[in-house]
């Protein structure tokens, strides 16, 4: 939460944006280990192949949204 407050969001969408990092934050805490559950029904390794997915895609989107810093 401390990346989106300092990251110079317009200060009236920053109320609604920190809302939805914890509503999702919450959601993920519901859904995953019901999800991790299913799959490792499936098989029993399947829970961490998925999470190490889930941790690429966000390295991912994380390095493609930080933007270098200017020198001032």
């Amino acid at each position: 939460t401390r990346y989106i407050s300092v990251t110079g969001v317009q200060t009236c969408a920053l109320p609604i944006l920190l809302g939805l990092n914890q509503s999702l934050s919450a959601l993920g805490r519901v859904l995953g280990p019901a999800l991790a559950g299913f799959l490792f029904v499936q098989l029993p390794g399947l829970p961490f192949y998925a999470a190490a997915a889930l941790m690429v895609v966000g390295a991912l989107i994380s390095v493609r949204l930080v933007r270098p810093q200017s020198a001032a």
